[in-house]
């Protein structure tokens, strides 16, 4: 139980190091091809769009799918093993 609560303590800060990362980047797309500083949500929706399917950005792309994943696959066995401990 514990080794599986700190699997998840381990994934979930993998998880967010990579979507601060993604974040930041987006929004340095997003930055640089409106030139302001503040370029505002549809702007950010767009490069999030343009993130999502530039080939350059797979490798974070598809390691944030496998932490996302893993995480959620976590909570799940988390999850059934507290319904059978209770």
């Amino acid at each position: 139980m514990i080794g599986l609560l700190v699997a998840q303590g381990v994934v979930f800060l993998l998880w967010t190091v990579q979507i601060f990362a993604v974040l930041f980047h987006v929004r340095a797309r997003a930055q640089k091809a409106t030139g302001q500083v503040f370029p505002g949500p549809l702007a950010a929706l767009r490069m999030m769009a343009e993130w999502g399917t530039d080939p350059a950005q797979r490798g974070p792309r598809l390691r944030l799918i496998v932490l996302t994943l893993l995480l959620l696959a976590i909570s799940a066995i988390w999850a059934t093993t507290l319904g059978q401990v209770a």
